[in-house]
This record gives structure tokens, sequence and C-alpha cells, in this order.
């Protein structure tokens, strides 16, 4: 083959190698302008425009998989370890009159800074897309409780100056008495009284205007309320 027709033959495969080579680079281009979602969701939110320059890492649109969604919460570092990931968890959501059954499933090693308490995830199966992102809930987990506790009704308990209070009556007269109270149980409407007040006294179970210390007072009904010493499993 005449030298010329080799260079000829050199030059042309060496523009075919270049051109391969574009259409590689301009390949890979175009795969990594495709927008590909890591998750099937719905679009809450676009941050920029059609026709807008992008940098690199810039955020384009926010997705929301509301399969299912998560609720992220705390605890205090006295109770967490009361808790284990599996547990059953019923949610009382915003806007929804029943109450939604999650499941826990994460809790945080460590206790956020500044404060005693511990984070924790719980997820919400939303397979009908009721819930939406962003709305509020409050968690209540149901644990199993042997020992006795003093409670009183919740309505019994008042208050003066951040203190709690309940009004007794003692040998036939009103005495108000301090008390520290802990757990309580909104269901069954009752408050646990840690100290302060001893099992059995007699209780107003409600409360009431213009009481005096050292006032006399009757008991008229058998209803009358009863600081009870009983297990309760939903205290809280």
């Amino acid at each position: 083959m005449p030298w010329t027709a080799r260079a000829r033959r050199s030059t042309q495969r060496a523009g075919l190698d270049a051109a391969q080579a574009q259409l590689s680079t301009a390949r890979l281009g175009l795969r990594e302008a495709a927008l590909v979602a890591p998750i099937a969701g719905l679009v809450s939110k676009r941050h920029v425009l059609p026709g807008e320059k992008l940098a690199m890492e810039q955020p384009v649109l926010t997705l929301v998989d509301l399969a299912t969604l998560e609720l992220a919460g705390s605890v205090g570092t006295h109770e967490v370890a009361l808790l284990a990931p599996g547990m059953p968890v019923q949610l009382r959501i915003e806007g929804l009159d029943a109450p939604v059954t999650g499941r826990l499933e994460r809790i945080a090693p460590a206790a956020e800074p500044g404060t005693r308490s511990i984070g924790v995830t719980v997820s919400v199966a939303n397979p009908k897309e009721r819930l939406r992102a962003g709305q509020y809930a409050v968690a209540q987990v149901t644990l199993a409780d042997t020992a006795q506790r003093l409670t009183v009704p919740l309505a019994a308990v008042g208050g003066q100056a951040g203190q709690p209070q309940v009004w007794v009556i003692d040998n036939g007269v009103l005495a108000r008495r301090a008390i520290t109270i802990g757990r309580r149980d909104e269901a069954q409407g009752r408050v646990e009284v840690v100290s302060g007040l001893a099992a059995g006294v007699q209780v107003l179970a409600a409360r009431f205007d213009n009481l005096r210390e050292g006032a006399k007072a009757v008991v008229v009904a058998r209803a009358s309320a009863v600081a009870s010493a009983a297990a309760s499993s939903n205290l809280r």
C-alpha cells in the first residue's frame, strides 16, 4: 500500500476514534443530565425552573413517598429503657378522629445535646394516603405495669404557683395537700401521685371555688373519690 494511502487511513482512523470518544462523552452527559428519582413518590416542591442553569449537587425537586410516613419524636432518658424497636404505637394525628397504629422503628443511641431526651422514630403505614408529611401527632406506647401505684382522678388535681395539689376531707374538715404527680392515664382519667398523699384518703373528685381549709365537710354520697393504689397498664 502506498505511503499516502496508509497515512490517509491512519488519519481517518484517528478521526473515527475521536468521534467515538466524543459520542461516549455526549452519551455520558445525556445520561447524567436525566433526572432519576431514588424513590417513587409525589413532587412536593420544585426548586428550579425549566431552562435554568444548575450547579453541582443543586436540589431540583423534593419528592415525598406517602406510602409510609415517619414520626420523629423524643422520650425522657428515664423512660427509654422501657422501649424497644418493634413495639406498637398509638398515634393521635391532627385532623383524624380515630387513632392510628404505628410501629417504633428506631431509638437514638444518645441523648440530644442540651436536653434529657432521646430521639425515636415511628413508622406509619399510609396505604390510602390520608396522611400528609408535616402533620403533627401525639404518640403513646402502652406498657405492662404490675406495680401498685397511687392514683386520683385528673379532675381532682389543681395547682397553685405550679405546685399540684388536691383537696381532701381529713377528720370531717377540708384540707389542702401539695402532691407530686407522675404518669397519667388520659383514657381512664387518672393521674399517679408519687408523694404527698396516702392511700384511702378521701379526695374531692372535682375542683370547687371558694373552698377554705378547716371548713367542715360531710360526705353525703358513697360515690366520693378515694385515692386508690391500683396497678395500671396505661399510665404514661
